[in-house]
């Protein structure tokens, strides 16, 4: 094999191409460890499923994947520079903030500047109780100060803004005018965080649950709900309306907020099916 056919062998771009464009995360790992096992040389691509692993929070095996020979013995700066990143990740979600916050410090990780750097630092520096005077005086913008010192009412009024929006519809989420939002992020807050929190951001978790006819979302009605909470914690930053959530994990609420009595008929049934349904 001459150099020119082992190269074209090490990845196909229309291949990978499709790889980014999908959504459905579960499927993307099969079709991940399909694609790698046509192109073992492709190093981008271990990069690329240990994020999606992280993102499900399969943290053990992305580390096994970003320790990985093939990803540690890349000469690519760019290729250690996502290694770092997904690690500092992974610290985050393991709640080892001083690993990750000495690891983010004696790294150059520009791209942490896309994930706001500075509320990054500000995070690990409250989970480490060394923050100064400064930090807390330059903590302005909605993330940063509810990082310093979360509060529900300011929340509530940042996710009241999908109850009254006055930008165009067609491109926004609303809830539905009956849903019951307060009652909602109330109930929420003692579900999570759980073991179906998605690590899809740096300090931030998303929880997805299913409330039928939640809202509207490019002017269609939607099921699910996206919970966006600071993460490890059940600071509630935004929750929102959102489109084809099946591919997540969800915890269904439909029997949760509707009357007392008939939660208790259909957690009978509920138990019935789950003890006879074999």
């Amino acid at each position: 094999m001459n150099l020119k056919e082992k190269k074209s062998k090490s990845y196909s771009r229309s291949e990978w191409e499709q790889i980014l464009s999908m959504t459905d995360n579960y499927r993307t790992l099969l079709v991940l460890e399909d694609y790698m096992k046509k192109y073992p040389l492709d190093v981008n691509s271990k990069l690329y499923y240990a994020k999606v692993l992280i993102g499900l929070g399969k943290l053990e095996m992305a580390l096994e994947v970003l320790n990985s020979e093939l990803v540690l013995s890349s000469k690519r700066e760019l290729d250690n520079e996502q290694r770092l990143f997904s690690i500092a990740k992974i610290l985050i979600a393991k709640e080892k903030y001083q690993e990750c916050y000495d690891l983010i410090q004696d790294n150059n990780l520009p791209i942490l500047k896309i994930y706001y750097k500075d509320a990054i630092l500000l995070f690990l520096k409250k989970k480490l109780n060394i923050l100064t005077d400064e930090d807390i005086k330059n903590s302005n913008g909605y993330l940063k100060s509810q990082i310093i010192s979360y509060r529900e009412d300011v929340a509530l009024a940042h996710i009241l803004r999908h109850k009254s929006l006055e930008s165009d519809k067609e491109t926004c989420s609303q809830f539905s005018l009956d849903f019951p939002l307060d009652k909602f992020y109330h109930q929420v807050k003692n579900l999570i965080p759980n073991i179906n929190k998605i690590n899809s951001r740096f300090i931030i978790n998303i929880h997805v649950f299913k409330y039928n006819r939640v809202g509207i979302v490019s002017g269609e009605l939607v099921d699910y709900i996206k919970v966006a909470t600071i993460a490890n914690s059940n600071h509630i930053l935004s929750m929102y309306p959102c489109q084809n959530e099946e591919k997540f994990p969800y915890i269904d609420l439909n029997y949760d907020l509707i009357e007392e009595d008939k939660v208790k008929k259909i957690s009978q049934i509920d138990k019935f099916n789950k003890r006879y349904r074999r």
